[in-house]
């Protein structure tokens, strides 16, 4: 795509920036450029068939980045084939032929990294593609346009006519075309590199000063483009250098045959005379006004058929609107029967997800259904042990927490409503219940009228049954289990029924442990978690083990011994000096 080493040779006019450098201008975008690169991130889907929308996704993310810089986005899409391209575009679409056959070869062997490297070499972006893009510009009121032929050649027509102020691309081919502004190389968060026309007489390697547009042109079609191949072994330097000596195509074309190192086709120089004039003369759409075809530069009056022909045909202002809206498929002309939705919208038809759950109804367990034979106060039951600790204005009045309904005169009938329900109710709890010892005092931790077999059975202990739910668990009190438990005696007491805290307090104050090798610890607001341990009594008089060689630890620890220092005897002069060091003090 485009001419080849042509960026790497303007180095020298290269300007590092940022698109909130054009912040309040309308910037001209290649919409098939960004539709290639959304599309590449999606290459298998798109080659095996799989619905997506991934590059329009894409697209719409950089065209957003460019509205939050103050930039206004105008979205230009190519048109139909150009029949100066018509070589190239044959070898491309041989080209991507093989990659996906060689891609589907990959695939059915599960070598999935070859695969997707050759998918992505066989992307191509179709008219059908880019009407989803149309389609959420259309909904977001995002100016665009589809060209008849090229958006090379619309884009540079629509800066002349001053509807853009630059353009955002990859393709050199516009700096040829004669576009003014072209930023390149533009990432997610805006940073390009700007390269302005007007620039070209600064770069030095090799030096373009005093070149003009022409001449410019004509080394980049000496060097190969889309339109014509280049000669065997001529680039961009080697177009410079030939130029430069011989001033004109005609020459050089007569020079290089004469000196046969370079091999010129026979019909190069009538193909070189049909790219040089689709560059100058491509057939555009004028929006402004009511819209009209028109060329890039008008066209000279003497112009062969054949070199006209090379241009595109000429198109009816309603075809070309309507190719020009996205209304009609520029390659067939025929307009879209169907009216596309974007695909990251969905479908009224499609399922409502479910709502995402609130952190509480995530640790809280389901309430179960009510049998029908229960009255409508059952619909507060508080049974489980997460129930208590729901401290709620709502649960305060409710049937089973409130004194008022310990007293009720219905407390036997919904007791035993309570016990056949009990399965349901609780998920913890499954034992029958036992007739003889409804008589027992109801549990803070159950409903009035659960059975007290159940209440003697299950919540007799807080570690004798999982918790509910961990934040259950975080709430509630919890008891160090002791080592022995085996007698459980059950004493009777009285509480401030009106006080929450009172009330647990009291509840676990009425189990006393008649045999247990220490008390059970109950842990309450403001207190410890786990009891201070107290040293039995016999532990003080049990003999030490022998330490062997190692002191005792409560005795004074001895320093070590140094060892003594011999002077040294008198003599020499370094025998003194030494002795002088170690004299006694």
């Amino acid at each position: 795509m485009g001419i080849q080493g042509l960026l790497p040779l303007l180095k020298d006019i290269q300007h590092e920036t940022h698109v909130e450098a054009f912040r309040g201008r309308t910037l001209g975008i290649d919409g098939y450029v960004w539709l290639h690169r959304g599309a590449y991130a999606c290459a298998m889907d798109l080659a095996l068939g799989r619905p997506t929308t991934r590059y329009v996704a894409y697209a719409m993310h950089r065209i957003r980045m460019l509205q939050h810089y103050g930039v206004k986005p105008y979205v230009v899409f190519d048109g139909g084939p150009l029949p100066s391209k018509s070589g190239t575009e044959a070898e491309r679409e041989s080209r991507r032929a093989e990659h996906r056959q060689r891609g589907l070869a990959l695939y059915a062997q599960k070598r999935l990294s070859e695969a997707r490297e050759a998918f992505v070499r066989s992307v191509d972006i179709t008219p059908h593609m880019a009407r989803e893009l149309i389609q959420v510009l259309r909904s977001h009121g995002i100016p665009y346009l589809v060209a008849p032929y090229e958006a090379d050649a619309q884009l540079t027509y629509l800066e002349q006519m001053g509807l853009i102020d630059g353009v955002i691309s990859e393709d050199s081919d516009l700096l040829v075309f004669g576009c003014r502004r072209v930023l390149f190389k533009m990432d997610t968060y805006g940073h390009c590199v700007e390269i302005q026309r007007a620039h070209l007489a600064h770069v030095t390697q090799p030096s373009l000063a005093g070149w003009s547009d022409r001449e410019f042109r004509h080394m980049a079609i000496l060097s190969g483009c889309d339109y014509l191949p280049s000669i065997t072994g001529m680039g961009l330097r080697s177009a410079h250098r030939l130029l430069r000596k011989y001033a004109t195509v005609e020459r050089l074309l007569q020079s290089l045959r004469l000196e046969g190192k370079w091999q010129v086709p026979p019909t190069y120089a009538d193909a070189f005379t049909r790219a040089d004039f689709t560059f100058q003369h491509q057939r555009v759409w004028d929006p402004r006004g009511d819209g009209a075809m028109s060329t890039l530069h008008p066209l000279p009056k003497d112009v062969a058929p054949d070199v006209l022909a090379c241009i595109g045909a000429p198109l009816a202002d309603d075809v070309a609107r309507a190719i020009a809206c996205g209304d009609m498929c520029p390659i067939t002309r025929r307009r879209f029967t169907d009216v596309l939705q974007p695909r990251m919208q969905p479908a009224a038809s499609a399922p409502t997800p479910p709502a995402q759950p609130t952190l509480r109804a995530f640790f809280r367990p389901a309430p179960a259904p009510s049998p029908p034979s229960l009255d409508a106060r059952a619909d507060s039951s508080c049974s489980t042990a997460d129930s208590l600790f729901d401290t709620t204005d709502a649960q305060a009045d409710s049937p089973c927490t409130s004194p008022s309904s310990l007293a009720s005169g219905d407390a036997a009938v919904s007791a035993k409503a309570e016990a056949n329900a009990s399965p349901l109710t609780s998920p913890h709890h499954s034992e029958p219940p036992t007739p003889e010892r409804h008589a027992a005092p109801a549990s803070p931790l159950t409903s009035p009228r659960r059975a007290a077999s159940e209440v003697d059975a299950a919540v007799s202990s807080p570690v004798s049954s999982p918790p509910s739910s961990p934040m259950a668990a975080a709430q509630r009190p919890t008891s160090t289990p002791a080592t022995a438990c085996q007698a459980l005696a059950w004493t009777p007491g009285h509480s401030d029924e009106q006080d929450d805290m009172t009330r647990r307090h009291t509840w676990f104050q009425r189990f006393q442990f008649a045999s247990a090798t220490r008390p059970r610890h109950v842990v309450l607001p403001g207190t410890s978690p786990s009891p201070a341990r107290s040293a039995p009594a016999s532990a003080a008089h049990t003999p030490r083990l022998p330490l062997g060689k190692r002191s005792a630890p409560n005795a004074t620890p001895t320093p070590p011994k140094r060892a003594a220092l011999t002077p040294p005897s008198r003599g020499s002069g370094r025998e003194k000096l030494l002795l002088f060091q170690y004299r006694q003090p």
